[in-house]
């Protein structure tokens, strides 16, 4: 499997992304449906399964301090959890494959208001589409989902919906 560097493709990103290279050239061609002057900021790409089991353990930590009561379902939810490392052959779709990539959508190299990822049902990528009364912010957030799942879609990416920012590309 061939893996590319985002920051090289002329993507945001703070650190070294690594992706396989047809998710990179989906991206790029995602890229040309945003508006002019917006980009996509990526965050997190390819991960190992050493560094996927060091996020579980330490997302595990921090999720029965803050969340004692439903810390659990909040670690599968969130990376697959302990259960989700043992599996022999990964999705394409995933993060362990460099088929997934976390990102939000900037403008002038500012992140457009999409909600934050507070481990609630308003992390769901159709939260604000569900909601009967919205307000000004609210429906910001919403059409700017809309927008980030019609440029992601178009070009093949499946969005994981509890995650509006997870997106996965399928060969």
């Amino acid at each position: 499997m061939k893996l590319v560097d985002l920051k090289k493709q002329g993507f945001m990103t703070s650190r070294k992304i690594l992706v396989r290279k047809d998710v990179a050239d989906a991206l790029k061609r995602a890229k040309e449906f945003l508006p002019k002057g917006h980009n996509f900021k990526i965050w997190s790409g390819n991960r190992t399964l050493a560094e996927q089991r060091e996020l579980v353990e330490r997302y595990e930590k921090y999720l029965k301090k803050e969340f004692p009561k439903n810390w659990y379902n909040l670690l599968v939810r969130y990376t697959g959890g302990r259960e989700g490392l043992k599996v022999k052959k990964f999705s394409s779709m995933n993060h362990l494959s460099g088929g997934a990539v976390d990102l939000v959508i900037v403008k002038r190299r500012k992140k457009i208001p999409m909600g934050n990822f507070d481990l609630s049902e308003k992390d769901n990528l159709n939260y604000y589409e569900k909601k009967k009364s919205l307000n000004k912010k609210e429906k910001e957030m919403r059409d700017n989902r809309r927008l980030l799942k019609k440029v992601m879609r178009k070009v093949g990416f499946k969005s994981y919906n509890p995650e509006w920012w997870h997106w996965g590309y399928m060969k």
